[in-house]
């Protein structure tokens, strides 16, 4: 364990112990816990405080919160609710009870509950945020335009508001005024990976062949702490299509290979490839994935790196590649295949899943997948 880590842990214990009602105190260890990664423990240290001391909010929102985290959607909007009948002035737990009813499909009441946070506390962004959210789940999109062109106005590098009014505007068919936002954010954050990516994206016939290394480290980097959360909420099944095709491809895991797992991202894959690994490198784009992979102790190396030229610099290093979900990002596949060719042994072994290409055949969108294994075979 991490001693900074556990020296906070220790002072929260010590402040607890010696005033046993010292909830504050309590709840230091209880947010402690989580940073370490362990929701189950901060989540049973919270409910303790909760027993201890029924009479807070608090204790009831940071339980809600905990409760989102782990999935238990049913349980963490009880919490909150019980909070705000505590508080009813609470900006904060409102906001959260709306980001809940919008991730559990109840527009309408997310759309009250962020607009009962937003009159609270006017001057709160992320309860702005929230608001405007809410309204463009509930096709207001002018309205969440408003929302999100005053959160711009107070904090002009905002990604998050500008990323949101370039999709509204967008899906209310506001093509040069999208147009426009873009350009905006650009000539505020000149080189903006994702406004650059986006505008690159939106421009006729100028399609990118592939998602810029910038851009999809901009976006997992942001993302990464609550990436496996949000996964699980949307069931995702990516690491247990791999292991059933590690079982029918490889049968019986025995140690034995030298695995790469190419995009790991917060090593989701890792318990999978583990048991067949004799040893187990990870490569990813995005740092603050990686830290998290590194928490799970999986893996035997991890590295930042383009993948491409990755597995270009490592021929004949592994029996088994896998990419979980990872060759979305590119375009043609042609070139990122023949390098994972290289990278392999002879005999060697490559896996990985692509999201369904819905477009129709006679659209112009082919599968990336469909037009490299034509070309290149192992």
């Amino acid at each position: 364990m991490n001693r900074k880590r556990s020296r906070s842990s220790a002072g929260s214990r010590r402040r607890a112990a010696e005033d046993p009602n010292a909830s504050a105190a309590r709840l230091d260890l209880v947010v402690d816990l989580y940073r370490q990664g362990r929701l189950d423990e901060a989540i049973a240290a919270c409910r303790r405080v909760v027993v201890e001391r029924p009479d807070l909010p608090e204790p009831l929102h940071l339980l809600g919160l905990l409760l989102v985290k782990s999935g238990a959607l049913e349980a963490a909007e009880s919490s909150l609710r019980a909070a705000l009948d505590l508080n009813p002035a609470c900006a904060a737990a409102w906001k959260d009870l709306g980001n809940l009813y919008g991730e559990t499909g109840r527009p309408d009441e997310a759309l009250r509950a962020c607009e009962r946070a937003a009159d609270i506390c006017p001057e709160d962004l992320s309860a702005a945020l929230s608001l405007g959210n809410a309204l463009k789940a509930a096709g207001r999109y002018d309205d969440a335009a408003a929302v999100y062109r005053r959160v711009i106005a107070r904090d002009p590098a905002c990604t998050a508001a500008r990323r949101e009014l370039c999709a509204v505007l967008r899906a209310a068919g506001r093509t040069e005024e999208t147009r426009r936002a873009l350009e905006d954010w650009l000539t505020q954050e000149p080189g903006h990976p994702i406004a650059s990516h986006i505008l690159a994206a939106f421009a006729e016939g100028q399609t990118p062949d592939r998602a810029s290394d910038r851009y999809v480290q901009s976006v997992f980097d942001q993302f990464a702490g609550s990436f496996e959360e949000q996964l699980a909420r949307l069931e995702y099944r990516g690491p247990d299509l791999i292991a059933a095709a590690l079982a029918a491809r490889l049968g019986p895991a025995r140690a034995a290979l030298d695995v790469l797992d190419a995009g790991c991202g917060t090593g989701l894959c890792g318990p999978v490839l583990r048991p067949y690994a004799r040893t187990l490198d990870g490569v990813d784009l995005s740092p603050q994935m990686l830290d998290v992979a590194r928490q799970k102790q999986l893996f035997d190396h991890l590295e930042t790196a383009e993948l491409t030229a990755f597995l270009a610099g490592h021929e004949q290093r592994w029996d088994l590649i896998v990419a979980c979900d990872t060759f979305n990002y590119f375009g043609q596949l042609e070139p990122l295949l023949a390098a994972a060719a290289r990278a392999l042994q002879p005999a060697g072994t490559l896996v990985f899943t692509l999201e369904r290409d819905d477009a129709p055949p006679d659209s112009g969108s082919m599968p990336a997948a469909a037009i490299a294994t034509r070309q290149i075979r192992f």
